[in-house]
């Protein structure tokens, strides 16, 4: 019999993480607590049902963030997409993400391993707006996305470069403006980001 403190069986498979972090959430935090909090349970809302429409699986929430595992690179892509796309819509908060693939181990409803930590780094590399993901995501990705490689990148305790790429669909979705806007920006910070690239 199934209690709470009944420990689930390990188990490994292939998997495609997902990191979804709302950029600038402290800062938005310090001018109105109230409004940040509704603004971050307007978003969870948001992730919940594309992840539901994608079959996507929330591992947990943390903080201002978001962890979540799909099947294949697709679900992913196209959930990521819509999350972009509705975020901007709605003007809720500005969202990065980053995908990455791989063997994972999960237990006791965590997650752990190399790819969980790689998925992590490659979502802390991206700008407001942008949706990053591995080389393994850009070769497992069936259908119509469109891809911008940005070159490869040492991260902290990985021992091999991971080749990035963002997904063009996601930044060109956006409205024209005659101000700044996030796309000018993200374009601006993805530049920045591909000069720190290995060659």
């Amino acid at each position: 019999m199934w209690t709470p403190h009944t420990r689930l069986p390990q188990k490994r498979y292939e998997a495609i993480v997902m990191f979804t972090d709302v950029v600038g959430f402290s800062r938005v935090m310090h001018e109105d607590e109230e409004n940040a909090i509704i603004k971050l349970e307007k978003i969870r809302r948001l992730i919940e049902r594309h992840h539901a429409n994608s079959n996507g699986r929330i591992i947990q929430y943390y903080g201002d963030g978001c962890l979540s595992v799909f099947d294949n690179a697709a679900d992913a892509l196209h959930c990521a997409i819509a999350i972009q796309g509705q975020s901007r819509k709605q003007e809720i908060l500005p969202l990065r993400i980053g995908i990455h693939g791989g063997d994972i181990v999960e237990k006791d409803g965590a997650i752990y391993g190399d790819v969980v930590n790689i998925a992590a780094r490659v979502e802390a590399a991206g700008a407001e707006g942008v949706i990053l993901v591995s080389n393994f995501v850009r070769q497992k990705a069936k259908g119509a996305f469109d891809f911008m490689e940005l070159g490869r990148r040492l991260f902290k305790n990985i021992d091999a470069p991971v080749v990035i790429h963002a997904v063009r669909h996601a930044m060109t979705n956006l409205p024209p403006s005659k101000t700044s806007s996030p796309l000018q920006r993200a374009a601006s910070q993805l530049l920045r980001f591909a000069s720190m690239m290995l060659a």
